[in-house]
């Protein structure tokens, strides 16, 4: 039986995940792993790390950024940019 379809992005009126059993249910990526899901490169998400936007954990010196992580950080992106452009409509 197929698992049911999650929309990419979660609905803004959902809480966001804090322990981190919640962070890491859906897993972790690597920073290469992260970065090819978003379609940017690895600077990008570095910038985003070291401005506090997406939390890391190390295996080793390995980051890796729980996907939930990565799919708020591409939602924020999205409202921000929907708020830009809509300035300008």
């Amino acid at each position: 039986m197929a698992r049911p379809a999650r929309p990419m992005f979660p609905a803004t009126d959902e809480p966001t995940p804090t322990t981190p059993t919640e962070l890491l249910a859906d897993g972790a990526l690597s920073l290469d792993k992260a970065a090819e899901f978003c379609s940017l490169c690895k600077s990008v998400l570095y910038q985003a790390i070291a401005r506090g936007e997406l939390e890391t954990l190390y295996h080793g010196r390995k980051p890796l950024i729980p996907r939930k992580q990565v799919v708020a950080w591409l939602a924020r992106k999205l409202e921000a940019s929907r708020a830009e452009r809509a300035k300008w409509t």
